[in-house]
């Protein structure tokens, strides 16, 4: 007797042993009618079937053969092998109870200094779900002294944020951080890198290699030599599937911490990974979303343990009025927690000349120090292959013993301050132009001779506000004049003299001061 289908002998060693095919089976199904030949290369209805036809209509049935067997297979009703490689026959279970016991003793071995308070089954006792609470006994633990890159200010095997407003600095450290590491030269602080010259990973997801990094690598300083500084790029981390093309992309920690780890554990001479920035390499994940972005942290951190190295993240701060400058660390509660240290680049408040700017402290958990350092960015010429080329670099200066808080306290009076000349030209504009339109020379000295010394461009930015506006009357020879009403019917205005000026008499009630 045969049966109606054949299947080739690689189709009978894939079929479950469980699974028997009486001759007299058939699956009522299209494909099944068209593999029933009639021996002469044609289907139950005359039509010819060619051997691709045949050879799917195989392969479909013995599939559909499988799903029909595996659904009918459970634990209850199981008969055979023990799973667990003991080799025992058993019934009602995949694993009998010793090699359930023996795995159990191997996936709950303990580790030098560990040990296990409890072990019981979690919830309902047929899922076989054990749970095990183990701690390490503190006499165990070995004392040791905290390691360091940049003495106090950026610790070894640990996560440490770098954060600021965009034009202060921040690509700039990374660059001056990476010369120290690869030279082994001193901090800018004075203080010792123990460390000799070590290797630097570094991903810059916003500037150019060619035309910036390197040409600023170079002005810092560092060692450039093959193999000390390497660059992930945004089509670092490649994946081919089968004959696809292959995939590129960036540098996703929540996908790629296993392979870094592995990779630098092989190659023991990387000492410090700087991101620059972190915006994007948390794979979709929200920063501002603790059980989002709290599992890519944690192992964030194992990685930096187990890897034995630093991780240097880069941030922009987010715009939120606040005194406390841990606020500043952009995200939520585990995005402040992960990091063991955190400092701000800013203006120096102290200055207005906007190349002077300010390091200091924002999170130091492994020391009691907290000293800032001053700095300058200008500009510095580097040769390239008798080329020169224009980049930035670092100038250091004093140290400071303001901390992240006592800077954005002086930014934030700054702005306060800046608040009420905004309010006090308001002012001025509205009782000044209150009787009707007035030239705007006129205006401009006024407000420049008033206790405000209000700017021209601070008036344009008042009578905008208050929703003033200029009047082009050049047509009729009379120049531009500000006016309260902008789309009332033009009454003529009130000449000024520029001799005039906006003085008590003339501003009322306003305070002058």
């Amino acid at each position: 007797m045969s049966s109606n289908f054949d299947l080739d002998p690689e189709d009978l060693e894939a079929l479950p042993k469980v699974v028997t095919l009486k001759p007299e089976q058939t699956f009522d199904t299209p494909d099944s009618t068209q593999a029933q030949t009639n021996g002469q290369g044609k289907d139950a209805r005359g039509m010819p079937v060619s051997n691709q036809s045949r050879m799917d209509a195989k392969r479909k049935t013995v599939r559909r053969a499988r799903g029909s067997s595996s659904a009918q297979i459970s634990e209850e009703n199981w008969n055979g092998i023990c799973r667990g490689g003991c080799g025992k026959r058993i019934s009602g279970e995949y694993v009998c109870a010793n090699c359930r016991k023996t795995a159990a003793d191997k996936n709950f071995a303990l580790k030098p200094g560990e040990i296990e308070l409890y072990r019981g089954n979690e919830g309902d006792p047929a899922d076989k779900v054990i749970k095990q609470v183990v701690i390490t006994d503190a006499a165990s633990v070995e004392p040791g002294e905290m390691a360091w890159i940049w003495p106090n200010v950026f610790p070894d095997g640990a996560i440490t944020w770098c954060m600021g407003q965009p034009n202060n600095g921040k690509s700039l450290l990374t660059i001056e951080i990476a010369a120290c590491v690869t030279t082994g030269r001193d901090w800018p602080d004075g203080g010792k890198n123990t460390l000799g010259a070590r290797k630097v990973l570094m991903y810059c997801g916003e500037d150019s290699l060619g035309k910036v990094v390197v040409p600023r690598l170079m002005a810092a300083g560092a060692n450039l030599s093959p193999g000390m500084i390497g660059f992930l790029d945004r089509k670092s981390f490649r994946t081919v599937a089968g004959d696809n093309d292959p995939e590129k992309r960036p540098l996703d920690l929540s996908r790629d911490l296993e392979t870094l780890l592995e990779l630098l554990k092989a190659k023991r001479d990387y000492k410090v990974v700087i991101v620059d920035p972190i915006t994007g390499v948390f794979g979709g994940k929200d920063m501002g979303r603790n059980v989002e972005i709290d599992p890519v942290l944690r192992d964030l951190i194992d990685f930096c343990e187990q890897a034995d190295v630093a991780f240097l993240g880069i941030t922009h701060t987010p715009k939120l009025m606040t005194n406390s400058a841990i606020d500043k660390i952009p995200g939520g509660s585990a995005m402040r927690g992960s990091a063991k240290s955190a400092f701000m680049l800013s203006r120096d408040p102290d200055s207005d000349d906007k190349h002077d700017h300010m390091l200091t402290m924002v999170k130091w958990n492994y020391t009691a120090k907290a000293t800032g350092l001053k700095f300058r960015t200008v500009e510095a010429d580097v040769v390239h292959k008798g080329v020169a080329l224009k980049a930035a670099k670092i100038l250091w200066g004093e140290a400071t013993e303001l901390i992240g808080d006592d800077v954005l306290v002086a930014q934030n009076a700054k702005k306060e301050t800046g608040d009420r000349q905004k309010d006090r030209c308001d002012a001025f504009l509205q009782t000044y132009l209150a009787n009707g339109p007035v030239r705007s020379p006129d205006v401009y000295a006024a407000a420049l001779a008033h206790a405000g010394r209000f700017s021209d461009d601070t008036v344009r930015k008042s009578l905008k506000r208050i929703g003033g506006d200029h009047v082009d009357r050049r047509n009729q020879h009379e120049g531009y004049w500000m006016t309260l009403t902008p789309n009332a019917p033009w009454c003529g205005g009130t000449v000024v003299s520029q001799q005039v000026v906006a003085g008590k008499e003339l501003m009322g009630d306003v305070d002058v001061l």
